[in-house]
């Protein structure tokens, strides 16, 4: 198979024989194999980035009940069939209604939570 790099420095259309044709028709169909298997190691890693993801860097949902802040944020964790619900309380809404400490401060606590849940990921 030739390199990618030996492709993109020659022009492919200078050997118009049918030599060239059947080396072009070889070379493309090595490319387009290589470009499946790196596609199916991508969707491996896609998996693994995605359960990560909502470890690592959850999407918190804040919301209000009666005088507090709540977070929930969903696990995607592979030994489950599905999402995993984690609520957690944030704190006070009169000390905490700063927009910025608000989002540290759960972040804080949702970081706390999946610990709890997972310690070995930690």
């Amino acid at each position: 198979m030739l390199l990618l790099s030996n492709l993109l420095g020659q022009d492919l259309l200078t050997n118009l024989s049918e030599a060239g044709y059947l080396q072009l028709k070889k070379d493309r169909g090595s490319v387009s194999d290589k470009i499946k298997e790196l596609e199916s190691i991508q969707n491996h890693f896609d998996l693994a980035l995605d359960s990560l993801e909502s470890i690592y860097n959850p999407q918190i949902d804040i919301y209000e009940i009666d005088t507090e802040y709540w977070g929930r944020i969903l696990i995607n964790h592979p030994d489950l069939k599905e999402d995993r619900s984690v609520e957690f309380l944030i704190g006070d809404i009169k000390t905490n209604s700063d927009p910025e400490t608000l989002k540290t401060l759960s972040k804080e606590k949702a970081r706390d939570e999946v610990k709890k849940l997972y310690p070995l990921y930690f």
